[in-house]
């Protein structure tokens, strides 16, 4: 608690040029979400897929790379849904929960009545979809279906609630599909919306990243997590295209100021990996210090905003 009020006040002393009045508002999103999911990605899809230069250069290599963006479209077409209607799309992942995607904006009545049409066509010959059943979780209808698409065993739980769309999805590569960690990562979730659970931990972090076309944030892992430095405690960012280019704005919180320091300096001599690493390439245009936060922007071009994307949330 005491880092999430340093982070808060920190924030408010330097009052960071983040929060934007228009584009997305990551700390609404993150309210939806439980402490039991550690990262989110939220995307302005009917910005991304309908601008042609951003579809091609942006969504094009991530669908090629089956990213959890392109799983967010095939889920949309498969319910018949229009990507221009979507507000906005989030991808959430957490250790041992089902990564749940939330869509706002698209008429939820319309998708829960395609998902009950998946239901006549489970078992017929030839026909992916295996098993088809409605649960009630948390007083809440919730559908669970899947069967064998391809080499792999997928489930899918659907709900609506509040005007939202929820997808869960559970991928059998060698084991199959967990459908216990679905089940409970829904309850989780529906008990967020009920008040009964925590919120997100790094509420705070997507207060401050807010606004922008594509915004993260997480409870930075040190074993599985990239881009990193020594100490990074959580890490946010907002993406704002123009054109060809993008700019990145992030926030860094450090476990300590003095890590916090070899941070600033490994950014101003140009070899962090918070500027380049694989796909990913950025130049350092500002960057202020309030203590163990970092606030600094990066411009790079489309290509490293796939780059970027990939590192932060790897494809399944």
């Amino acid at each position: 608690m005491y880092r999430k009020l340093l982070t808060l006040l920190l924030i408010a002393v330097v009052t960071l040029p983040v929060v934007a009045s228009n584009g997305l508002k990551m700390d609404e999103i993150v309210t939806w979400y439980p402490n039991t999911y550690t990262k989110i990605l939220a995307l302005d899809l009917a910005k991304l897929s309908g601008d042609e230069v951003l579809n091609g250069a942006v969504i094009g290599p991530l669908a090629a790379a089956n990213h959890p963006v392109n799983g967010i479209l095939r889920s949309l077409g498969i319910l018949g849904l229009d990507v221009a209607d979507v507000v906005h799309a989030t991808y959430a992942t957490g250790s041992g929960m089902t990564p749940y995607t939330l869509v706002s904006g698209v008429d939820t009545d319309q998708a829960m009545a395609a998902v009950g049409g998946i239901e006549a066509g489970v078992g017929a010959p030839g026909a992916p979809y295996q098993n088809w059943d409605m649960e009630t979780i948390v007083d809440t209808p919730v559908v669970i279906t899947g069967g064998k698409f391809g080499p792999f065993e997928m489930q899918w739980g659907y709900f609506a609630k509040d005007d939202l769309l929820w997808i869960g999805s559970e991928i059998g590569v060698v084991a199959p599909p967990d459908l216990d960690r679905l089940r409970t990562s829904t309850e989780s979730i529906l008990r967020r919306a009920t008040g009964e659970a925590p919120v997100f931990d790094e509420l705070l972090m997507g207060l401050a990243v807010g606004g922008g076309d594509i915004s993260f944030v997480r409870a930075t892992d040190t074993a599985k997590d990239r881009p990193l430095e020594a100490g990074d405690e959580a890490m946010a960012y907002t993406v704002t295209f123009d054109g060809d280019s993008a700019m990145v704005r992030f926030l860094v919180r450090f476990s300590t100021i003095e890590e916090a320091n070899a941070a600033a300096d490994k950014l101003s001599a140009g070899t962090s990996s918070y500027l380049a690493q694989d796909l990913y390439p950025g130049e350092l245009t500002d960057l202020t210090q309030a203590d163990a936060l970092l606030m600094f922007e990066v411009t790079t071009d489309l290509s490293g905003i796939v780059g970027l994307l990939m590192l932060t949330v790897p494809i399944i």
